[in-house]
């Protein structure tokens, strides 16, 4: 049986940044404005709404504590995945 000191010492080491780096996913800022493809409105919205019902939501800025992200745009890009999976990517659907 391993102590909890153990655990702590034989676990991975990241920085504040690396951890920061996983929650924001693969989508950054820039992806609103640079023309990355967008939700529609109905998917936007749904996410928005579980964004505000969340406790991670900061409701003062509009962010979320998670990733730091502004909820109202990330919601609407199509590629954006909630950091703590209450939300996920529109997948591709081929023709």
């Amino acid at each position: 049986m391993t102590t909890p000191w153990e655990e702590y010492k034989n676990k991975p080491k990241t920085t504040p940044w690396q951890d920061y780096k996983k929650k924001l996913g693969t989508t950054r800022p820039w992806n609103y404005i640079d023309g990355s493809e967008r939700a529609d409105d109905v998917v936007a919205d749904a996410r928005y709404a579980m964004c505000l019902a969340c406790d991670r939501f900061n409701n003062l800025t509009k962010t979320c504590k998670e990733c730091g992200c502004l909820m109202r745009m990330k919601s609407r890009l199509k590629a954006a995945a909630c950091p703590i999976d209450k939300w996920g990517a529109v997948p591709d659907v081929d023709k």
